[in-house]
């Protein structure tokens, strides 16, 4: 049986013109969650990453305090497959011009607007992010862009490219996104999004876990976040 360990990446630079970076808490997290692979020895037998430098970043920095644990991993394969969902060009090109015709989107970025308080703005951020991935979804817009179908067809190819290299008892990391991730767990544990939801909601250097067991697949951990100690610490853009 073989276990893969799928890794979404530390915090990125949600507001900032390139969000493909790590914040300097995204750094901490990828630290912590290296220190605390080393420390329990976590060992990897394949590792594996996405395209993105908040991916690699992240990887890196857990290298670095794994190593202080005297644990090392091998070189990582990129696989293009790992790549997130176009979840950045939906919102910064569609989501302006959508406002004209769509009401329910201009409630959710009014709500933004008026929040009363960090929490309230946080979840009124993710109704209207919801609602954008939906129509990316259904392909109502952004019909240049990545169509969901094929989005799903790569996750799953490089899926069964990392599950073709794994043989049973072997450990293998696998570094991506959140999207990336909850496709894989839709299509492997059937874990349904919740009503309304676009995408599974997965904190930053969050782990699940699966269980290969010939063509059968079990979940063995979900959002896990253990390294991260502190509220704070626990973010999921």
């Amino acid at each position: 049986m073989a276990r893969l360990h799928l890794i979404r990446h530390g915090r990125a630079s949600a507001s900032a013109d390139d969000y493909d970076q790590l914040q300097p808490l995204g750094e901490e997290q990828a630290r912590l969650l290296g220190a605390h692979l080393g420390a329990r020895g976590q060992r990897f037998d394949h590792v594996f990453v996405g395209p993105h430098r908040r991916q690699q970043e992240t990887l890196a920095l857990m290298r670095e305090t794994a190593s202080e644990h005297g644990i090392s991993w091998p070189e990582a394969a990129m696989l293009p497959g790992l790549e997130e969902a176009p979840y950045e060009p939906l919102l910064k090109q569609h989501l302006q011009p959508r406002l004209a015709t769509d009401a329910e989107l201009r409630l959710h970025v009014e709500a933004i607007g008026t929040a009363a308080d960090r929490a309230a703005r946080h979840d009124a951020m993710n109704r209207m992010f919801d609602h954008m991935v939906q129509l990316w979804r259904s392909g109502e817009v952004a019909s240049e862009l990545t169509s969901f179908a094929d989005f799903e067809g790569a996750v799953m190819g490089a899926y069964d490219r990392i599950r073709a290299a794994s043989q049973p008892g072997e450990e293998v990391a696998v570094v991506t996104s959140n999207g990336v991730i909850g496709s894989i767990l839709d299509r492997t544990v059937g874990l349904a999004l919740p009503e309304g939801h676009g995408t599974l909601k997965l904190a930053n250097t969050s782990v699940c876990v699966l269980q290969l067991e010939g063509e059968a697949v079990r979940l063995l951990a979900h959002n896990a976040t253990e390294h991260l100690t502190k509220p704070e610490q626990v973010t999921i853009l």
